[in-house]
């Protein structure tokens, strides 16, 4: 296999990065994909930002620092009917499937 000396000046300079940065994600992770293939470091504005909790949990306590505190919901199994409601919902999906057409009764009804 060959070896080729790079220069690596142009991707770590100044107008790389703003048009890297600006450009649509897909062309940063070719940018990535390309020069973590060829085994050269990454500039700084391609590394990967960390791993870090989910935006959602801190909307979530947000919001439940707002609300106040409220009482956890209860569990399944302590609902006294609750064998009832799931035949009843099974029940209702069999009734369900039963009443949908498919394909062929539509194309050729009778």
């Amino acid at each position: 296999m060959a070896t080729y000396t790079v220069n690596d000046d142009i991707v770590a300079s100044a107008a790389a990065r703003d048009y890297f940065i600006h450009a649509d994600r897909r062309v940063m992770i070719g940018l990535r994909a390309a020069l973590e293939m060829l085994r050269i470091p990454l500039p700084e504005y391609a590394t990967r930002k960390p791993p870090g909790p989910a935006p959602s949990r801190a909307v979530a306590a947000a919001y439940q620092a707002d609300q106040g505190a409220r009482a956890a919901p209860k569990h399944v199994g302590s609902d006294p009917l609750g064998e009832h409601r799931l035949s009843a919902a099974v029940a209702k999906g069999k009734a369900k499937l039963a009443r949908r057409s498919d394909l062929f009764t539509q194309t050729f009804p009778g």
